[in-house]
């Protein structure tokens, strides 16, 4: 068992940025709502699964839709906790339950912790994602065969809609549909499992992860003036999971409307003995990357364009022309290693047909 405490939070916003890849949403406005509840409510302990009981109901936490939305049509932090609380009621159980996130990256690293500090329910470092992905429905619990049922979904206001007897594949188009009533974004409860099946089945330590590479390049980036390197080329040699591409100018960003996400393209000119392009392929996070045609990382490695400048993870919407940026490679969460697990989250299940030598 470790804690959250308000000390933590600086390291964790850069690090739940990491691991948005990005994407996952810009989690200042849900870092302010955690803030605020360790404030009242004071630090929270993180547990691994096995240290509950193995029969305690672990509920997956998070918001969907749209963070842009959540910006626009603010948030007080009870929606989540409402959420939470009518599964509860719903299913009844006699056994006690615990908050966990369904994606420990972006603003959905605060949201179970905000649940647990206002609940005071035990908060797992568990999660179905690792890292920053698209749909509900790309977790490994899905691959599993963990029913996402029941989930709730809660709107500002706590109106609540719960769904019963849906798979991942239409829980996602659901959800999607219900959001967009909702105003573009809700708070989400469901996923319910015992702690032996979320040990089981679960990415394990995101929250401890995200803490770590986020205090690491804060390091990286306080170090001295004059220091070799930029903030970024300095924290790939602190992880030992980190691949450093290369540092550069954003000289090209291009930007496609699709019916359910944009697909982007983003052009970074590296500098150094051997100028030379390297294009990076965008959906809601970053997903591939070319150095010159060749393929040098792809999802589920955690693509991440580091400003070189402030040393912040950037959002793919946020990266434009001009931009000095480190392209920065982190190795997969190691459950996503598995071939069955893999499948779900590799290129082809985004759409891209990769050339042999490039699969």
């Amino acid at each position: 068992m470790w804690q959250i405490d308000e000390s933590s939070l600086a390291d964790l916003v850069v690090g739940a940025r990491v691991l948005g890849s990005g994407g996952a949403g810009d989690p200042y406005l849900a870092h302010l709502l955690a803030a605020s509840a360790l404030a009242e409510h004071g630090p929270v302990p993180v547990f691994e699964p096995e240290e509950l009981d193995p029969e305690t109901t672990v509920v997956s936490v998070g918001l969907v839709g749209a963070v842009t939305a959540f910006a626009e049509k603010a948030a007080t932090g009870e929606e989540f906790t409402e959420a939470v609380q009518r599964l509860r009621t719903h299913l009844g159980s006699p056994h006690p339950m615990a908050i966990a996130g369904y994606e420990s990256a972006g603003a959905n690293v605060f949201t179970p912790l905000t649940v647990a500090a206002h609940t005071g329910l035990p908060l797992v470092d568990v999660d179905g994602m690792g890292r920053g992905l698209s749909w509900l429905d790309q977790t490994s619990y899905d691959v599993a065969g963990l029913p996402i049922c029941p989930f709730v979904l809660t709107e500002p206001g706590n109106r609540t809609v719960i769904l019963e007897r849906i798979d991942g594949a239409d829980a996602e188009r659901y959800l999607r549909t219900l959001t967009v009533l909702m105003g573009g974004w809700s708070a989400f409860a469901g996923y319910p499992m015992s702690a032996a099946e979320a040990a089981q089945y679960g990415v394990r330590r995101s929250l401890a992860r995200a803490r770590e590479l986020g205090a690491k390049l804060r390091a990286a980036a306080s170090m001295r003036t004059g220091a070799e390197g930029t903030a970024g080329a300095r924290w790939s040699e602190l992880c030992d999971d980190a691949r450093h591409l290369g540092t550069g100018r954003v000289v090209e960003v291009h930007w496609v409307e699709g019916e359910t996400y944009a697909e982007g393209s983003v052009v970074v000119w590296l500098r150094g003995d051997e100028p030379r392009p390297l294009r990076v392929e965008s959906q809601n996070e970053f997903l591939l990357a070319f150095d010159q045609g060749k393929l040098v990382a792809s999802v589920p490695d955690l693509i991440c364009l580091i400003d070189t400048r402030t040393a912040t993870p950037l959002l793919a919407e946020q990266v434009v022309p001009g931009y000095e940026v480190d392209v920065v490679v982190l190795r997969a969460p190691q459950r996503w290693l598995d071939q069955r697990l893999w499948r779900r989250v590799a290129p082809a299940s985004f759409g891209y047909l990769l050339a042999k030598d490039n699969a």
